[in-house]
């Protein structure tokens, strides 16, 4: 609950334009907090809620939603269940971070071509064939996806999601998002003065 990561969707649910600090202390941001608190105050989310706590609710058919991503795809192998997209507050689509996974050589490797010739192998399409069967989203472009319903999903769904930023000043948008979730949420703080505290703390941090 207090994981910016996971509550990005629902602040673009009330947003346009461009992603960062500003926006983590805005207006938007208390709507979607808002938002969120409604769900706790009409019993439809556990106070205090975990993203695994919210796992097994879902797993043991006690909540009805579970929000995840491909990285936890192989746990609903077998499973009688649908996908569908983060809901939305309101009549605009959520568009959660997509992420990657990178690999990279060091400058200071001893042996570069061997290194540059194992990741060529990792993206070959006879290695992410084998990856595909894994249930791993392929990253290159030939590999036919098939028929799996959930990786078909997120595919057909990137255009609706939000790079995630990589800059250095995504550290104080994380640290900011996690401290104003759990004041206003936890706490219960009035936001306005949670969002003065905090960007009190943020002009006292700053070099």
């Amino acid at each position: 609950m207090y994981n910016f990561y996971y509550h990005f969707p629902f602040l673009t649910d009330f947003f346009d334009g461009k992603f960062g600090l500003p926006l983590v202390l805005s207006p938007q941001m208390e709507q979607s907090i808002s938002s969120i608190r409604r769900l706790v105050e009409t019993g439809s989310m556990p106070p205090d809620c975990s993203y695994d706590q919210a796992r097994n609710l879902f797993f043991s058919r006690k909540t009805s939603i579970f929000i995840t991503g491909p990285w936890d795809i192989e746990s609903f192998k077998d499973q009688n269940i649908g996908i569908a997209p983060i809901f939305s507050f309101t009549d605009r689509k959520t568009r959660p971070f997509l992420g990657i996974k990178c690999f990279y050589v060091s400058k200071n490797s001893s042996n570069k071509e061997l290194a540059r010739e194992f990741l060529y192998t990792l993206l070959s399409e006879k290695f992410q064939q084998r990856l595909l069967k894994l249930r791993v989203p392929p990253a290159n472009k030939k590999v036919v996806i098939g028929d799996d319903p959930f990786l078909k999903f997120y595919f057909e769904n990137l255009p609706y999601t939000y790079p995630l930023p990589g800059g250095p000043e995504m550290a104080t948008v994380w640290s900011a998002g996690k401290a104003l979730l759990y004041l206003t949420l936890h706490d219960r703080q009035d936001f306005s003065l949670a969002m003065e505290k905090i960007s009190h703390e943020i002009d006292k941090n700053s070099p």
